[in-house]
């Protein structure tokens, strides 16, 4: 890691479109970075401008927030050049591939600033966290934006001084491709969202009476947006097996698509109902309290289990008894290593199996969960992945 003094910080920017008080993972996911990596650079963070309107706002760590870009547009990013020039980065990172994924139409911004940020040698790096829109027949009026997006994605990489990925496997495989670049790619893991907060043992009950769950019910805890890599299924057919065994059981479901996990309740598993507490979206802090309940964290994904997912750093990072998949993207750390911080399933089956075990045996869950947070602490922690960052650039 590059040593800094105080007197010779040097100075990072990190673009990211979202941010505070913005809700949702990528807005608490570049907070938490960017006032992790106050003590070794001096940190802007250039964002979206709240409610159209430019401001500066300053924190006590000297971490300064720009919200600067009405629209990531060309016109944003000629404002975005702007602040670069003026004042002078070391490092420009771009968080998550802001305009990357053809979200706002084919926009060649992004490409075409990258090309005029080489030419100037301005130190620009980039985190992947999703890396490309898939080609799917299902699809298909996508498959301009697919194109489109790997396009993109080969110019940030030819351009850049850095690529940080936040999955071993796809960086392995981008290698390949990209052969003549490959000392530019990083694997860099991902931290929790959120930060740890302990509720005594009346916080716990006094929230679980709020959400009218009974004191003694088992709580299963599933968050996040429900992308299609996160196999809903497994977690409500688990619930059903549950509830048919008499199990006193309940689940949670925090996040950012409550009406949408609503609707798959109310079309397959509408039986399911009074088992099922969604709270809809909730800040940052709300969602340290409810973690502070899991009993039970479920996070099967189609790809695995990876350094990228956030969801499953925050099961471990509170201490929750895990359980996860194992997938085309999942790192031999995580089923060679410690396969006793989580349980790792290949199946619904086993999946389910795996869930009821956990359910009846307090001494198990207790095991798992303190082994998660214990391999959390030690790897996936603010802390430790600030160290990947600082080394990276």
């Amino acid at each position: 890691m590059k040593n800094y003094t105080k007197d010779t910080l040097k100075k990072i920017a990190i673009i990211s479109p979202a941010y505070l008080p913005q809700e949702g993972g990528v807005a608490f996911y570049v907070d938490k970075l960017a006032n992790g990596l106050c003590s070794s650079f001096n940190v802007d963070v250039i964002t979206t401008a709240v409610s159209g309107k430019e401001e500066v706002k300053r924190n006590d760590n000297g971490l300064t927030v720009y919200y600067s870009i009405t629209k990531w547009n060309f016109k944003g990013f000629v404002r975005l050049n702007s602040m670069i020039n003026k004042n002078e980065y070391d490092f420009v990172n771009f968080q998550y591939a802001p305009n990357i994924y053809g979200k706002n139409g084919l926009n060649v911004s992004l490409p075409v600033f990258l090309l005029f940020w080489r030419m100037r040698n301005i130190n620009i790096s980039f985190f992947f966290h999703e890396i490309a829109i898939p080609f799917l027949m299902k699809h298909v009026k996508l498959t301009p934006f697919s194109i489109f997006n790997r396009i993109v994605f080969a110019v940030a990489v030819c351009t850049s001084k850095k690529i940080g990925i936040s999955c071993q496997i796809w960086a392995e495989h981008w290698k390949k491709y990209f052969f003549w670049q490959k000392k530019k790619f990083i694997v860099v893991p991902v931290f929790s969202n959120f930060s740890y907060r302990q509720l005594t043992g009346p916080e716990k009950l006094d929230l679980k009476a709020s959400l009218n769950m009974p004191k003694e019910a088992l709580v299963l805890f599933f968050s996040g947006y429900l992308h299609p890599s996160k196999l809903t299924d497994f977690v409500l057919d688990a619930l059903d097996y549950l509830t048919n065994k008499q199990y006193n059981v309940r689940l949670l479901y925090a996040g950012y698509e409550s009406e949408k996990f609503r609707s798959i309740v109310e079309a397959a598993y509408r039986h399911l109902g009074e088992y099922i507490i969604i709270t809809g979206i909730c800040s940052k802090e709300q969602m340290e309290k409810y973690l502070n309940i899991a009993d039970i964290y479920v996070c099967p994904y189609s790809d695995g289990v990876c350094y990228r997912r956030t969801s499953t750093m925050a099961g471990l990072q509170f201490g929750a008894a895990t359980v996860t998949t194992y997938g085309e993207n999942t790192e031999p750390f995580f089923v060679k290593e410690n396969n006793n911080s989580m349980i790792v399933c290949r199946d619904k089956t086993e999946f389910i199996r795996s869930i009821e075990a956990l359910a009846k045996d307090p001494g198990l869950r207790l095991k798992i969960g303190s082994a998660g947070k214990k391999l959390y602490e030690e790897n996936f922690s603010k802390d430790k992945v600030v160290i990947y960052y600082t080394q990276a650039l």
